[in-house]
């Protein structure tokens, strides 16, 4: 499952503001260099610029938000730190693939990751966002990035790979009825009342 992905993306549409909270694999760090902090870039004989500048460059080339007016939503860095990645079940790890006769693979056996905690405020409520994660020139994402979402506390989404350019419809009455437009990133409960029959 995407649980396991070396990157993780927990994407949170909440009033006035989307909030992206990161988990970097630490072998990809180089792909979310502007997050990096000032210190570390310093012992590695690079000389960061303004935390304002490389805010806008990430925001406009490694993790991308728009919103249905084709505003693109500016990041503020609210936290970055270096943690151990957060333990997320995943009871198909291991298993063979029956497709790929492979086993599916786990998470990376280094834990060590960057935290990170990313704000985008927005001043009116969008109806759509469009979520473009890191890519390459050709359109291919650069690095492997499980996610989830959720609308004001309500999952949108189940943990999926995240890998192209994806819309999500916000419905702010209710947003148990906010949906992504791809069918791949359909939520497995998808009815708001269930039934289950027990024998």
């Amino acid at each position: 499952g995407a649980q396991s992905a070396p990157n993780i993306a927990e994407i949170y549409v909440e009033d006035g503001h989307v909030r992206l909270v990161l988990e970097i694999y630490v072998g990809d760090l180089s792909k979310f260099i502007d997050l990096l902090p000032d210190d570390f870039l310093r012992q590695g004989g690079i000389e960061p610029p303004p935390l304002r500048e490389r805010m806008r460059r990430f925001s406009a080339e490694t993790f991308q938000f728009l919103t249905d007016d084709k505003n693109r939503l500016q990041a503020e860095l609210k936290l970055v730190e270096p943690r151990l990645r957060k333990e997320r079940p995943n009871p198909f790890a291991g298993m063979i693939n029956p497709y790929t006769m492979r086993p599916v693979p786990g998470p990376p056996e280094d834990k060590r990751v960057l935290y990170a905690e990313l704000v985008y405020p927005f001043e009116s409520k969008p109806r759509m966002l469009t979520i473009i994660p890191p890519l390459d020139n050709r359109g291919v994402p650069s690095v492997s990035i499980g996610f989830i979402a959720y609308h004001k506390e309500v999952p949108v989404v189940d943990y999926r790979y995240l890998t192209e350019a994806t819309r999500l419809h916000l419905d702010w009455d209710d947003p148990w009825y906010s949906k992504f437009e791809k069918k791949a990133l359909k939520r497995w409960q998808q009815s708001g009342l269930m039934t289950f029959l027990y024998i």
